[in-house]
């Protein structure tokens, strides 16, 4: 029984279900009963495979051989209905079945709501638990201190704190971590440090304090942290010096990364893969990508180092390498994992190739990799970008796994399209999971770049009174930049008045950004790219405000500010030849005419001239899609990347181009996606 269940054990840490099925049918016809170590691996690789039918088929098979009585079975049986799209009742189903004085049994359910989303849900139960004379254990605190962290309510986590203490859990290590876990995600690093003067054993806390300092704290005070850990004679973990480098990386100083990667060497720990992947990691992000491939090259090469290098080549645009590297880690017998499809997938899409991206698509299927939710929703949010939304639906339906995560990347991507579509989203959504705060940023973020003053009332509204969600202050600074975009700053209070503001907000100045509407010449100071000051220059391109417009296009020519130089990428067919000089020029010369004067359909301030209405015939984009043009057959659609946002003009142009030419053209900017249809309609609804 023991080989047999430690066979099934380790199917499912590989995510392999076939063969861990294949072993208890096997099992089934030896002996006459299983023990419950045989089905929570049996679900475990359910949930790693997110199937949802088989864990239900599994529960059912452990209902017959009776093993309920075991809180470790339920609580199995509860994360995989958590994570794989069970009903919330399914999970109280088999809560029912538990022993209600087990601590087990309420902390399984705590962490299943927790893992979907519904972190109110997750307290309540906490808070029944213990009126129903349970009392919460180290796992148990651990857990709720977690939700309070995802929550970022401060007032729930000093609460539970206090309840920590009184219990006497406070020095343990699984608690004390959550403590430090919570508070660093608060940015209170004072409290944090409290927990962790008051351990005896404090190897899990210091590794706990050292990462929050590098994800949430300035990176200067945790290098000052690893230099005291280094005097104070404790063991430096591999978390340690990862969180060190990760430091380094966040202040792009590559001086201080050196020292550490010496360090690193005296301790002899370099070779550890996940201190050897930091080290990629930092070398490439302090503009060093040959240092990192001495580093890949050095040690044994390993998933984690394989991962670090891809993400390297991606970062300096080295596609050619990146999709190279991703066969020899296979050639070298390493299966790529997530994190390796999600590199290959970011080269691809920077490339703007959909071909490429459905190959990679076809082999994530093939490897039986599309359980994976993160990679899920980063297929549908590519197809969006490359293909647009009606490819990106077809793939959202058939994802394995729509969780509340997953749910909101869906609303984002229809809100960039239309508010309403994201509205009906929202409507399907609550069909099958519970929003949660960050949905309605989405929808929010979709009001504030459509100037929807009413619309974005109406998403505060409907969170607060539909919902039952209280808006945070992340949503009033959206809903506040939506009403100064459209020039209601003065409306914001009176439009509010029924909604419950948060005490912290008090000045709506602080969240309003540099717009036309409310914009003056002491209020930009501080752009250091040129882009930034030829857009705020172009806001002031009026007759009142013609100086000001004067003194930001000759201010960073004075501070010699850089310009980022434009450049696109038209996805094309293989046998596509590059067309002759004189055919481009002839195919501009002809949407040249929608310039002249007399006919200008484009918008223009009154400091235009001839220069800058020929500077504007030559935008990257329009040339890509003059080339499109020419080299594809009637009615192809035209997909081309940019690297930066299309200007008003541009716009305009394509609008008209794809009308004369009766095509679908599809842009995909740094800013978001445009599918100009036949008709000249775009799907931005003209908000860009």
């Amino acid at each position: 029984m023991v080989v047999w269940n430690s066979m099934i054990a380790g199917y499912a840490m590989c995510g392999n279900l076939h063969d861990a099925v294949k072993v208890f049918e096997e099992n089934i016809n030896k002996v006459s009963e299983m023990n419950a170590d045989t089905y929570i691996g049996l679900q475990r690789a359910c949930t790693k495979q997110v199937a949802l039918e088989q864990g239900r088929s599994f529960q059912k098979t452990s209902d017959y051989w009776d093993q309920f009585d075991k809180p470790e079975v339920g609580a199995a049986i509860m994360e995989m209905y958590s994570k794989c799209g069970g009903e919330p009742g399914e999970i109280s189903a088999v809560f029912d079945k538990l022993p209600k004085d087990k601590v087990r049994s309420w902390d399984a359910l705590i962490r299943a709501h927790a893992n979907q989303g519904d972190m109110q849900e997750a307290l309540r139960v906490f808070e029944q638990m213990q009126a129903d004379g349970v009392k919460p254990d180290a796992a148990t605190f651990a857990s709720v201190l977690n939700v309070c962290s995802m929550m970022s309510d401060v007032t729930h986590g000093r609460h539970i704190h206090e309840q920590v203490k009184s219990a006497g859990f406070e020095s343990d290590s699984i608690v004390a971590k959550a403590l430090i876990d919570m508070y660093s995600k608060f940015r209170n690093f004072t409290d944090a440090r409290a927990v962790l003067e008051k351990l005896s054993s404090k190897q899990l806390a210091l590794d706990a304090m050292m990462a929050g300092l590098a994800e949430y704290g300035h990176p200067a005070d945790a290098l000052q942290f690893y230099e005291e850990l280094k005097v104070s004679g404790d063991e430096l973990t591999n978390i340690v010096y990862v969180s060190a480098l990760k430091s380094c990386s966040r202040m792009s100083s590559l001086e201080e990364g050196r020292k550490i990667h010496e360090d690193a060497k005296g301790r002899n720990v370099v070779n550890d893969p996940y201190v050897s992947s930091a080290l990629i990691d930092m070398y490439s992000k302090c503009g060093s990508l040959d240092d990192a491939f001495k580093v890949f090259n050095s040690g044994k090469c390993s998933l984690a180092t394989y991962n670090a290098m891809l993400r390297a080549y991606v970062q300096y645009g080295h596609f050619e390498e990146t999709l190279k590297l991703f066969q020899n880690m296979q050639h070298d017998g390493l299966n790529p994992n997530e994190a390796s499809v999600l590199a290959v997938l970011n080269a691809l899409t920077t490339s703007g190739d959909l071909g490429d991206c459905k190959r990679l698509h076809a082999y994530v299927i093939e490897r039986d990799l599309e359980a994976s939710a993160a990679l899920g929703r980063a297929f549908i949010t590519r197809y969006a970008n490359l293909a647009g939304i009606e490819e990106a639906q077809v793939h959202y339906e058939t994802l394995p796994l729509r969780d509340v995560t997953t749910w909101n990347t869906w609303l984002a991507i229809l809100a960039d399209k239309d508010y309403r579509a994201a509205l009906k989203g929202l409507e399907e959504m609550v069909k099958e999971v519970k929003p949660v705060p960050g949905t309605f940023s989405n929808l929010l973020n979709s009001c504030r770049d459509k100037d929807l003053v009413g619309e974005s009332l109406e998403v505060l509204k409907l969170m607060n009174d539909v919902h039952n969600l209280k808006p945070n202050a992340e949503h009033y600074a959206l809903f506040a930049d939506t009403v100064e975009r459209a020039g209601r700053l003065n409306d914001a209070e009176g439009l509010l008045k029924d909604l419950p503001v948060p005490a912290n907000f008090d000045n709506w100045a602080a969240f309003l950004s540099d717009f036309k509407s409310h914009l003056s010449a002491n209020s930009c100071f501080g752009h250091e790219c040129a882009s930034d000051f030829k857009w705020v220059s172009d806001v002031y391109a009026n007759d009142e405000l013609r100086m000001d417009a004067f003194k930001y296009y000759v201010l960073p020519k004075a501070v010699e500010a850089w310009k980022n130089p434009g450049s696109v990428v038209v996805e094309s067919e293989p046998e596509m030849t590059l067309m002759r000089g004189t055919e481009l020029t002839e195919k501009i010369e002809k949407h040249k005419v929608l310039f002249k004067d007399g006919r200008r359909v484009v918008r223009r301030s009154p400091t235009s001239d001839k220069a800058k209405e020929e500077a504007l015939c030559g935008h990257c984009e329009r040339l890509a899609i003059s080339f499109g043009i020419l080299n594809t057959g009637p009615g192809t659609t035209i997909r081309v990347s940019k690297n930066l946002r299309v200007c008003a003009d541009c716009h305009t142009v394509t609008k008209l181009m794809s009308k004369i030419e009766k095509r679908d053209i599809i842009i995909r900017d740094s800013y978001r996606i445009h599918h100009f249809n036949k008709s000249g309609e775009c799907s931005c609804n003209d908000f860009y």
